[in-house]
């Protein structure tokens, strides 16, 4: 899977995560950068701690692309983190809070590219 070059017409080879709770603007703002990253994860998923019904709304008005998984009980984002790894298909994944994304738009062909120098050492 890491042997597929990134390129700017094509998606990235990596799963990014993201636990959310009830920021649901942060969370728009985080998966609307996500996805102009060029290139963008191939996948992106969302865990909604606690089912917020008002996050879950939010994914399904604006990102209804975006793979959501959700728990009844409030689990924590260490929690939601295991469950939305385990769900990932990717080897790669790139974690990020409900408020926190990529700096610069090239971030995960660069996540690929160390990823690759790691593998080769």
């Amino acid at each position: 899977m890491l042997n597929a070059p990134p390129s700017s017409s094509s998606a990235c080879p990596v799963t990014a995560i993201v636990p959310a709770y009830e920021r649901v603007e942060a969370l728009l703002k985080t998966l609307s950068i996500i996805q102009q990253c060029d290139p963008a994860p191939e996948e992106i998923i969302v865990h909604v701690d606690g089912g917020n019904p008002a996050v879950l709304e939010a994914m399904r008005q604006h990102h209804p692309q975006i793979q959501v998984l959700q728990s009844r009980d409030l689990i924590g984002p260490g929690g939601a983190r295991n469950r939305l790894i385990h769900a990932a298909r990717h080897e790669l994944v790139a974690n990020f809070d409900d408020d926190s994304f990529p700096d610069q738009p090239d971030y995960f062909a660069r996540v690929l590219r160390l990823a690759r120098e790691l593998l080769n050492q």
